[in-house]
């Protein structure tokens, strides 16, 4: 079956008694628009069409709730048996610190498979912009590997990634196989551990597990050991 709602201008998180929102919406008010698919008296699918403020939402129980001063997009969530896709289309952000986060696409596509400790997962993320400054400003409330989350939190990148690509099999915290491709636009991040901090650096990136090569374009870039 299906549902429609509309809810114009209102307290968000006051309805959630009534509607099955698709994200545990715990503050946020403005306008919404939602169309349900239902089967087995279950949500197997969800669009929503949103501009809110004030938004506080817990994505994952273990995780800080992600606070936003604004959001706008449509965001679509289908269940398909194993798979769970959730796509994006002009969505933007500002996060409570102020940071921007441009109009974007994204598409997550993950498939829990069967095997014992997710050894038959396999996923793909796609996004047609990533802008890293506001990203690491919200990673420690985002569902990601704990290994990016850390990154983006400690190496304070900035500058974008786009056309970016990175598919995935096995857990996506410790995959057993990975592709990944981008393009890389004036990319900077500190300097932590290992890794040396850069900065201005532009150019495309293609990889997996086994090799991978970068084609810097930029000629004002640095590289801080």
């Amino acid at each position: 079956g299906k549902l429609y709602v509309r809810l114009d201008y209102a307290d968000v998180a006051a309805w959630r008694t009534w509607v099955p929102l698709p994200l545990p919406i715990e503050s946020g008010t403005g306008a919404l628009r939602l169309w349900f698919d239902l089967a087995n008296a279950a949500v197997t699918g969800v669009i929503a069409d949103a501009e809110l403020a004030d938004v506080r939402v817990a994505i994952e129980p273990s995780l800080p709730p992600l606070e936003l001063q604004h959001v706008v997009g449509r965001l679509q969530w289908q269940q398909k048996g194993t798979r769970n896709v959730v796509s994006a289309h002009d969505m933007s952000f500002v996060t409570k610190s102020g940071e921007v986060h441009p109009l974007t696409d994204f598409d997550v596509d993950v498939d829990a498979g069967a095997g014992a400790g997710g050894a038959g997962a396999r996923g793909t993320l796609t996004f047609a912009r990533a802008d890293l400054a506001p990203l690491a400003a919200v990673a420690a409330q985002l569902p990601l590997p704990a290994a990016w989350r850390e990154e983006l939190a400690t190496r304070s990148p900035h500058g974008m990634i786009a056309g970016g690509r990175f598919s995935w099999q096995g857990p996506a915290d410790a995959p057993a196989h990975w592709t990944a491709h981008g393009t890389l636009v004036d990319v900077g991040a500190s300097a932590h551990g290992d890794w040396p901090g850069v900065a201005r650096l532009s150019g495309t990136f293609d990889g997996d597990d086994a090799k991978g090569s970068v084609k810097f374009t930029t000629r004002a870039g640095a590289v801080d050991m």
